[in-house]
């Protein structure tokens, strides 16, 4: 099922955790779950349809975005993003 297909396909009676998941999430759902949090300062990492690499930041300091990278990769390789 393609984003389009399940944006249109949403249901008012489904209730959407705030978890880790090993199953796919649509893409557009990650990112208007992003958008709901008002976040401060965002890396979005990914790739196209093609397998192309894509990155942006709302950053220009590299020295940040790399920062926020190694320390979320820490974050997930401890454990500790999984934890409650």
């Amino acid at each position: 099922m393609s984003d389009d297909e399940y944006d249109q396909e949403e249901d008012s009676t489904v209730v959407y955790l705030d978890k880790f998941t090993t199953l796919p999430i649509p893409v557009s759902r990650v990112l208007q779950g992003a958008l709901e949090k008002n976040l401060d300062m965002v890396v979005v990492l990914g790739y196209e349809q093609d397998g192309t690499p894509y990155a942006a930041a709302s950053t220009g300091d590299g020295r940040e975005i790399l920062w926020v990278v190694a320390s979320f990769q820490h974050d997930l390789l401890s454990g500790s993003l999984l934890e409650d």
